[in-house]
């Protein structure tokens, strides 16, 4: 299970926005987003400024600014300068210099704290041996819901490949459309189903668009975004994309959400426009079928007419 997290991490680290590696010797003040690193070391420099900063396998000296969050897996996390939020190291050693400042928790799993004098922790120390059953509770609905969108996809790729491929094309091929079926669907179904409870009549209606409508919606709308981060992925990587049955562009653009998912604060953002975006691809494609209009497919270079 630890490979595969890594994995995709990889592919976090390659393709989404934001995301960078460390640089050696930077001659300006460098601000980012989201400072990742696999199997090799990361330094924040005194002159940087980063907003969370992750590295798994290696490890992590900080002499500049953290302004959210400090993870170090399986190494060893140095700070002498300022982590303004959380630090969290599991399995490995958290060494805090004099001078060092902490803005919230430090939580420390099978890990080591060496702390220096003038040190100073704005929130709680926690410190555990073993991840205890939230943790594992949390990673097995991860992995459980992760096989499930997978298996969805996938379904969704064999039985109805064309539909598919053809709302994924349509994220990068008719933007505008696409934002404005997003934005009117995630204003008009809570409406809609306001309005249907209001008048006492529709309050089944109401429930069902809340209960059953807006999450299945939504669901499909994340296998059509998967989809299409899959295609760029599959183009980027010099392959064709499959229209008719795009098994590889869902699987990876899927699995990369998944991972996007894990980080915090971002991560849950970036799932729900994905999801978003996806469902009004799907709406503004179904329109545009049932009004004869042209139909794009991930992987062409212009909407193929009907």
């Amino acid at each position: 299970m630890k490979r595969l997290f890594l994995l995709l991490l990889v592919g976090l680290l390659v393709f989404v926005p934001g995301v960078a590696s460390a640089d050696d010797g930077p001659t300006e003040r460098d601000i980012t987003d989201l400072l990742l690193r696999i199997g090799g070391p990361v330094h924040v420099g005194p002159a940087d400024d980063v907003k969370t900063v992750m590295v798994f396998d290696d490890d992590a000296v900080i002499d500049g600014t953290v302004a959210e969050q400090l993870v170090v897996v399986n190494g060893t996390a140095t700070v002498t300068g300022t982590v303004k939020g959380s630090v969290l190291v599991v399995n490995g050693d958290l060494v805090l210099r004099d001078g060092a400042s902490i803005g919230h928790d430090v939580n420390l799993f099978r890990s080591n704290l060496t702390r220096e004098g003038g040190v100073q922790i704005g929130g709680a120390l926690h410190e555990r041996a073993d991840f205890g059953l939230g943790w594992a509770f949390f990673w097995t609905f991860w992995v459980g819901m992760t096989l499930v969108v997978l298996a969805a996809g996938l379904l969704f790729a064999a039985v109805g490949g064309r539909q598919l491929a053809g709302a994924a094309g349509y994220i990068g091929h008719q933007p505008a459309g696409t934002v404005a079926a997003a934005i009117i669907g995630a204003v008009m179904l809570p409406v809609v189903a306001l309005i249907g409870i209001a008048t006492v009549v529709g309050i089944p209606l109401g429930i069902a668009v809340f209960l059953f409508v807006m999450p299945a919606l939504w669901f499909v709308g994340y296998l059509v975004a998967g989809t299409a981060l899959g295609g760029m992925l599959v183009r980027m990587l010099g392959r064709n994309t499959e229209t008719d049955h795009p098994y590889l562009a869902a699987l990876s653009g899927l699995l990369l959400f998944q991972a996007v998912g894990l980080v915090p604060v971002i991560g849950g953002l970036t799932v729900f426009f994905a999801a978003a975006l996806g469902a009004g691809a799907l709406v503004y494609r179904s329109l545009n079928e049932w009004r004869g209009t042209s139909v794009a497919r991930i992987g062409t270079a212009a909407p193929a007419p009907m």
